[in-house]
C-alpha cells in the first residue's frame, strides 16, 4: 500500500503512525508539506491513496486533489479537515474522491474509511 498525503507536518506523523497501525509490514508512506513534491510522487503514477489537507493554503489541497483525480481516476482520494464544511464534503464526492476525514485523526476513522475503501475496490 502507498500512500501520498499533503499536511502539515505534525499531522502527517499522526497519520502516518495511525495507517501503520493496520498496515504494519507493507506501508509506503510519503508525506508532504508543499503540493509541488506530491505532484511530483503522483507523476510517478505509484500510489494507492492520496490523503490531503483541505485547509491549508486557500483549499489548494481541494484543487490538487481534483486535478489528480481527471489524471489518475482509478486511484483513492481523501480530503482531511479539522474544519468539517459541507461544501468541501459535496464537492469532493463530486469529483469522484473517495472520502473525507475529519481531524484529529484516531484508529475508529481511519479503520472506517480504509474499510470503505476496500468494500468500493470490490
Amino acid at each position: 500500500m502507498r500512500i501520498l498525503a499533503f499536511d502539515r507536518k505534525n499531522d502527517l506523523s499522526v497519520l502516518e503512525e495511525h495507517l501503520r497501525h493496520f498496515y504494519p509490514d507493507d506501508l509506503i508512506f510519503e508525506g508532504f508539506t508543499d503540493i509541488k513534491s506530491l505532484l511530483y510522487a503522483a507523476a510517478k503514477d505509484i500510489f494507492d491513496i492520496v490523503f490531503a489537507d483541505l485547509d491549508i493554503d486557500n483549499k489548494t489541497g481541494i484543487f490538487m486533489l481534483e486535478g489528480l483525480t481527471h489524471l489518475y481516476p482509478h486511484r483513492n482520494y481523501i480530503g482531511t479537515s479539522y474544519y468539517p464544511d459541507n461544501g468541501d464534503a459535496v464537492t469532493l464526492f463530486g469529483m469522484n474522491a473517495s472520502g473525507y476525514i475529519e481531524k484529529p485523526f484516531d484508529n475508529i476513522k481511519i479503520k472506517d474509511l480504509l474499510d470503505n475503501l476496500r468494500y468500493k475496490s470490490q
